[in-house]
């Protein structure tokens, strides 16, 4: 069946472009460090797909991670631009969130990392994801206003 529409699609501009260099499979080693709600550092391994979808507007990641001793854990993440608040968007989703929705970060490129940050409460989290030639490092941090803590690091290669 064949829809017609009103409506046109959105335009794939720079912001969205920018996007593409995450887009494939990417393998790597996952530091998990010592936090409150996990308190033993660990190693897994992480396996990241990243594809455009959405006419190229959106970056869809199914993220993968193997832990020698707690088993799976996977998520979804969808990565847009907002052009009417120039910022990229973020909106992560697996069994435990909250449905992405609530307190979803907003980013921007500083350099070759694109980095996102959000606040609830007193607590803040960045997230930072950089390219760095054939290397893909991403990192979460979360502070309670005075310092900010690693909370997981992974380096990833193209599978």
């Amino acid at each position: 069946m064949l829809i017609h529409s009103k409506f046109s699609a959105p335009a794939v501009t720079f912001p969205h472009r920018r996007l593409q260099g995450f887009v494939g499979t990417w393998v790597g080693v996952e530091k998990l460090f010592s936090v409150p709600w996990r308190p033993e550092e660990s190693d897994a391994k992480g396996i990241l797909d990243f594809r455009m979808g959405l006419g190229d507007t959106y970056l869809i990641l199914e993220y993968r991670q193997l832990h020698p001793t707690q088993g799976e854990f996977a998520g979804m993440c969808l990565y847009g631009w907002s052009e009417a608040r120039q910022v990229y968007t973020m909106h992560w989703f697996d069994a435990y969130d909250d449905g992405g929705t609530t307190h979803s970060p907003v980013g921007h490129w500083n350099g070759d990392a694109l980095i996102f940050s959000r606040q609830f409460g007193d607590r803040r989290q960045r997230f930072t994801h950089r390219l760095a030639g054939d290397r893909y490092i991403f990192l979460i941090e979360s502070s309670d206003g005075d310092s900010w803590q690693k909370v997981q690091q992974g380096e990833y290669r193209r599978a």
